[in-house]
């Protein structure tokens, strides 16, 4: 332990060594340039002499006052170290206190009154009882698609090959029913369709929901409820599309 802990002492002063040596150098590079370049302005007639001399004079009178006042700031700081249990607390501008003061206001502001819209949001803040227990157990829902479809059929497809058994069923045979009683697979078709769904479902109890919804219907076409646009004097049929009892025997955590 004793061999790690000297392995550990020589090695940062290895390193202190090194960092020392390494300003130094760069200090004594320093110096050196200077000199030469006052050097080399005096040989070429740029400064004179005495110039020279007395800048130099006054930069090592300069460095040697900074020198000493360093020495004395840090001998003055070693000395006025606090005392033990002794906390001291820089002094802070009044400026700075005021900046930190709007800006942790600012801050706080926006954390508050985001809490409190999300709160007021959750537990219907503004309107307490204005509406019965039992509108909350219905939830309302709706949509309307339009679409524009065309079919197209191929140039060799044989007419009258396919039988239109819904259109025959609905007139009584194949002889009342004439063309109707075949399947379109020659003229090509474009037609605008749309489609609405209105639906609500409830919440009856924990246990059981129900839920009904309505939707525009194509009784002829037993797997679409789209209806086709332009169809003068008609009207459209509207039925229903879906109608469930749902009943939970458990709820989420696996309890009845």
């Amino acid at each position: 332990m004793d061999n790690k802990k000297r392995l550990l002492a020589l090695t940062l002063c290895s390193m202190t060594s090194v960092v020392l040596a390494g300003e130094k150098e760069e200090l004594i590079l320093l110096r050196n340039t200077t000199i030469n370049l006052v050097d080399e302005l005096v040989k070429q007639g740029v400064l004179s002499e005495k110039v020279a001399n007395d800048m130099l004079t006054r930069a090592k009178a300069e460095a040697d006052a900074e020198t000493k006042q360093t020495a004395q700031q840090v001998s003055k700081d070693e000395n006025d170290k606090p005392d033990p249990g002794e906390v001291r607390v820089p002094y802070v501008p009044e400026f700075v206190k005021d900046e930190i003061r709007q800006q942790v206001r600012h801050e706080l502001r926006e954390e508050v009154v985001g809490d409190v819209m999300q709160k007021a949001k959750s537990e219907k803040w503004g309107i307490p009882d204005a509406l019965p227990d039992w509108v909350n157990r219905f939830k309302l829902s709706g949509d309307l698609r339009l679409r524009s479809q065309n079919d197209f059929m191929a140039d060799d497809n044989v007419k009258g090959f396919y039988s239109n058994f819904q259109a025959i069923n609905n007139v009584g045979g194949v002889t009342a029913a004439g063309l109707d009683g075949f399947l379109n697979t020659t003229d090509d078709r474009h037609r605008f369709r749309q489609r609405l769904r209105l639906g609500i479902d409830a919440k009856v109890t924990d246990n059981l929901k129900a839920g009904i919804r309505l939707a525009t219907s194509n009784i002829p076409d037993p797997v679409s409820t789209n209806q086709s646009l332009g169809n003068m004097g008609g009207h459209y049929d509207f039925n229903v599309d879906r109608a469930y009892l749902k009943y939970d025997a458990v709820n989420d955590e696996g309890f009845k």
